[in-house]
């Protein structure tokens, strides 16, 4: 079975096009059906026959480091179509596993990203009949991820560039560490980028900090915001919630409608790729091993 793992924010902020902001308001639901349609999309493009849903989190871990400056730089948007587009955001959420078969999951204390790496490592070492993993987002962080070793391959497809990420040839983490993040307001090494990096770390990481030890400290600090975390690292809740039925048509159209997007909106083109997905009860199995894993942890912690 081809599985593909979603980055839900990412290509849900892709859908928020400008013409889903007219005339902003609890009737306007276009936000939805446009992520919907981008989502048939790539489930028929690539044959997808099983799907993952990776929700956000609170990275409070990261936070405890950086506090208020991370991701700092990102604009904070509290107009009135800015919440309009949260309350579609909200109630596809709520809505996901009633239109569509799929896993959503979510660790309150992490970002999909650290999800969706669970996720992978998961169906690629654990689950009896993953043939090929695809990740779909637009994130290079989730780089790191293609060089794991794994019994199945994994590939990142963003959907932004709509083409494959190709894995590099030295370590992508030690690279990213000395370049920083200008996207989460994470410093790097000034005057350090893509090509000087490679370079850096292909000679040998240990080297350079040896001969430069006044930014070890800064790249330490780096690994530790950028490294993707496993579930059982990080104590918090988790969520895993299956579909519990396969597509129904009729059973969608009526949902759609009920939120102002039915049929004169043309989306029975969407219910062919919505048709081929199941859900992996093994996954499924799997990952709730480390759901309750992540909730003991806390109950320790906080005991």
């Amino acid at each position: 079975m081809r599985y593909m793992i979603l980055d839900f924010n990412n290509v849900l902020h892709m859908a928020h096009i400008p013409a889903t902001q007219k005339n902003p308001g609890p009737d306007n639901n276009m936000v939805i059906r446009n992520f919907l349609g981008m989502l048939s999309k790539y489930i028929r493009i690539h044959e997808i026959g099983s799907l993952i849903v990776c929700i956000e989190g609170v990275p409070l871990h990261r936070q405890e480091v950086m506090g208020e400056e991370y991701k700092a730089g990102r604009q904070q948007k509290t107009t009135f179509k800015w919440e309009q587009f949260k309350r579609q955001m909200r109630l596809l959420q709520s809505m996901l596993t009633k239109l569509i078969p799929c896993v959503v999951i979510r660790h309150n204390n992490l970002e999909a990203d650290d999800s969706i790496y669970e996720a992978a490592m998961i169906l690629g070492n654990e689950v009896e009949g993953a043939e090929d993993i695809l990740i779909c987002s637009s994130d290079r962080d989730l780089i790191q991820i293609l060089q794991e070793d794994t019994k199945v391959p994994i590939r990142l497809w963003s959907p932004q560039q709509k083409d494959f990420r190709e894995c590099p040839e030295v370590a992508y983490l030690p690279m990213k560490a000395l370049q920083g993040d200008k996207s989460d307001n994470i410093d790097g090494v000034q005057g350090i980028g893509p090509k000087k990096s490679e370079r850096i770390v292909r000679e040998g990481i240990d080297k350079w900090l040896e001969e430069n030890p006044e930014y070890q400290e800064l790249y330490d600090r780096n690994i530790g915001l950028m490294e993707l975390r496993r579930w059982a690292e990080i104590p918090g809740e988790c969520m895993v919630s299956p579909s519990l039925w396969r597509f129904s048509k009729s059973r969608f159209n009526v949902m759609m409608e009920s939120i102002g997007i039915g049929i004169g909106n043309d989306i029975g083109w969407m219910t062919p790729s919505f048709e081929r997905l199941r859900v992996s009860r093994a996954f499924v199995a799997a990952i709730s091993v480390q759901a309750v894993s992540g909730v003991e942890d806390k109950d320790t912690t906080d005991s």
